[in-house]
């Protein structure tokens, strides 16, 4: 309501006025920081993930969405945004979390098969990463939330962790990952996110984690950069306009939101 008013009263917004109606409709100052137009567009900057969870759960509970998918590029924050989503929304009742990383072909496999590409007009060839449909297992998703529309509780086990349980009544189902690109998202009620960062914020993101990757070198890192981001430019992006809420993610994982109203 908040932006939607200031929408209709001016194009442009300085501080002031933005005050003004955040005390009206009582938003917390470090969740809406800053808001401005360009070219009739608005964005507002969120400071910290929980304050952006804390919004899409409110909206969740308001427009009765019942299920969440997160994609983006790599290093944009995917995870760190739907583990805090978890832990806030355990308050309200039971959370599903599925990765779509846990659904995706043996590494040994895709290693030792090529793939090609159309990156502007030139057709490529390299390793299947995460970039591909055909690199994930689509269908066990699919029968997964079959399972969970149809009233059945599911077991699956995540790569990284013990037996998880999911369950038909939840409060909500949370899906994150690349591959959440090439799913369906046909249901009414869902909210779909889709965080982008630059590419110099998802390289130093990369370094930092690399003990943790299967690239242990920033040498190694950097040579596969540019075929990767090549492949998510050619096969993911073009999914973009499936998801109807589009987030900035910046180096401090502080938001802003470029498309949608949350």
């Amino acid at each position: 309501d908040a932006l939607h008013e200031i929408v209709e009263k001016s194009p442009q917004i300085e501080k002031e006025t933005a005050d003004f109606y955040l005390k009206k409709y009582d938003i917390k100052e470090n969740c809406l920081v800053q808001m401005f137009f360009k070219k009739k567009e608005y964005k507002y900057h969120i400071d910290r993930v929980v304050d952006l969870s804390n919004l899409i759960i409110d909206y969740c509970k308001k427009n009765s969405i019942n299920k969440i998918y997160i994609c983006g590029n790599g290093a944009s924050g995917k995870t760190t945004l739907s583990k805090t989503l978890c832990e806030k929304a355990k308050n309200y009742g039971y959370v599903n979390m599925i990765s779509t990383d846990d659904f995706i072909v043996d590494t040994e496999l895709r290693n030792n098969a090529n793939a090609s590409w159309n990156d502007n007009g030139n057709i490529r060839v390299g390793r299947y990463t995460s970039c591909f449909k055909n690199s994930y297992f689509l269908k066990n998703i699919e029968e997964i939330f079959y399972n969970l529309d149809n009233g059945n509780d599911y077991y699956y086990l995540p790569k990284k962790e013990d037996v998880r349980l999911l369950k038909s009544k939840n409060f909500i189902t949370i899906v994150e990952g690349i591959g959440t690109a090439f799913l369906d998202m046909k249901e009414e009620n869902n909210l779909r996110l889709f965080i982008q960062c630059s590419d110099d914020v998802e390289l130093e993101r990369r370094k930092s984690r690399k003990g943790n990757s299967l690239e242990q070198t920033d040498e190694q890192i950097n040579k596969l950069f540019e075929a990767r981001n090549s492949q998510f430019v050619s096969n993911v992006l073009p999914h973009i306009n499936k998801f109807n809420v589009v987030l900035e993610s910046d180096k401090d994982f502080s938001f802003r939101i470029v498309k949608g109203i949350l």
